[in-house]
């Protein structure tokens, strides 16, 4: 299920704005702008909608008004979000910050949605023993506000090395049984490294000086951090501490996917900056490698970005498409639509500069 069109009242910085995708719903959405232009103000309008639509969250929020000043402008404030096979979600919150919703459309009940902000890097790993067990079908982890920081990379850790842990745990116990080791007890182990080194290869390249590759993670021992290990180049145990800010934004991103899309099989993706801290080559990278290999067809994905990288692929690409927010007047009713090759290419490169 994929949202053909969004209308914003009274939400955030905007007084009507309606974002129309057509009929034709594409997975990909790029929104662009300048700082403050608004584009994360759609994601507030994604998360503030989670908060009600999802089973767990709505009975948290039950009874409860929601911090109106930082969600709404004067009067009513509504949220309309309407999907491609015509069926709606319809979110108000009333002046007092009380909420209401109207759900109206074929099996939308089992839609969901999921987002991580751009308040997420992980410049070290510091915990030293593994976490509790997250509940990552009810999303319990996540921020509060889409503006807070998003620690759910180390979350993402734990449940990595404790699954490695439990193979192994178990390949030990049945050996000690019936003497014979067989490969398909780490076959979860394995089809992570695959899927996560094949990732590395398509973004970072294979065989070159910046090619990446993870070795497996380290369990926290005598005190020490958790440690995911790594090879680059000649160096063969290299810990996430080392790596660039760069590479940290990749593996940050590409584990989380790994632990929680096999959940998530028929939901909203939202990601803020995306690009953080990559080269141009990289951006474009990345974003072709979640968008066809990591994130299920039937899912959509939406990102704010500043990347010529990312606009290079939306532009290649027949199932994306690109809003731009620069140059509009939210206090007054605004329509969006996609844009043009052309129109992005001078309002991107050619004005600034």
């Amino acid at each position: 299920m994929k949202i053909a069109q969004i209308q914003l009242k009274n939400f955030k910085r905007f007084t009507d704005l309606r974002i129309d995708l057509g009929n034709s719903a594409p997975k990909l959405v790029l929104l662009i702008g300048a700082n403050g232009s608004g584009k994360s103000g759609v994601f507030d309008a994604f998360e503030f909608t989670s908060k009600y639509h999802d089973r767990v969250e709505h009975r948290r929020w039950q009874g409860r008004k929601v911090e109106k000043y930082y969600f709404k402008k004067e009067g009513e404030s509504q949220i309309k979000l309407t999907f491609n096979n015509s069926g709606y979600y319809w979110s108000i919150v009333n002046d007092d910050g009380s909420l209401e919703s109207v759900n109206s459309g074929a099996n939308l009940n089992e839609l969901s949605f999921y987002g991580r902000s751009a308040v997420r890097y992980l410049p070290r790993i510091t915990r030293t023993v593994l976490g509790e067990t997250i509940d990552v079908a009810s999303n319990s982890d996540k921020p509060a506000y889409y503006i807070d920081v998003d620690v759910r990379f180390e979350n993402d850790i734990d449940i990595l090395a404790k699954r490695v842990l439990d193979q192994i745990l178990k390949a030990i116990g049945n050996f000690s049984e019936v003497k014979d080791l067989h490969i398909t007890q780490f076959e979860e182990v394995t089809i992570f490294l695959g899927k996560v080194n094949g990732a590395f290869s398509r973004v970072f390249g294979e065989n070159t000086a910046t090619s990446l590759k993870f070795m497996g993670p380290l369990t926290p021992a005598d005190g020490e951090s958790t440690k995911l290990m790594f090879s680059k180049g000649e160096t063969q145990n290299m810990n996430y501490d080392l790596l660039s800010s760069g590479e940290k934004e990749v593996v940050n991103i590409l584990f989380n996917l790994f632990v929680r899309t096999p959940i998530y099989q028929d939901t909203i993706y939202f990601f803020d900056e995306l690009d953080a801290h990559l080269h141009t080559s990289l951006q474009y990278n990345l974003l072709k490698e979640i968008v066809e290999n990591w994130i299920p067809d039937h899912c959509q994905i939406w990102t704010a970005t500043h990347s010529l990288g990312f606009i290079q692929y939306a532009q290649s690409s027949a199932d994306a498409a690109i809003i731009d927010f620069d140059n509009h007047d939210f206090d007054l009713p605004v329509v969006l639509s996609p844009q043009k090759t052309q129109e992005i290419l001078a309002s991107f490169i050619l004005l600034p500069k």
